[in-house]
């Protein structure tokens, strides 16, 4: 019976401990934005990707990267000789 009651004394100390810790959290947290919530906001620009040069064709994109100049870089597997399907930049802006 001891035993029972040291842990359920030990969880609810847990519990309001965690509590606490949640809500003096949520305060710096509402500190740090003034209340406001930031979520970034993003544009869609129809005119990308542009065309690809010497009649390129882009694979699978498995990785996307941008510079501090902008310039986006883009990782993908090109369609291997079991692929026959290749995917062209107008099939791709078209989804």
């Amino acid at each position: 019976m001891r035993r029972n009651v040291l842990i359920g004394t030990g969880l609810l100390t847990l519990l309001v401990a965690l509590g606490i810790g949640q809500i003096l959290l949520q305060q710096a947290a509402a500190a740090q934005t003034n209340g406001k919530v930031m979520a970034p906001r993003f544009e869609v620009d129809p005119m990308w990707p542009k065309p690809m040069p010497n009649h390129w064709l882009l694979g699978n994109t498995i990785g996307v990267g941008v510079d501090s100049r902008d310039h986006v870089f883009i990782i993908h597997r090109g369609a291997g000789r079991s692929r026959r399907k290749k995917f062209t930049p107008r099939r791709i802006t078209g989804v």
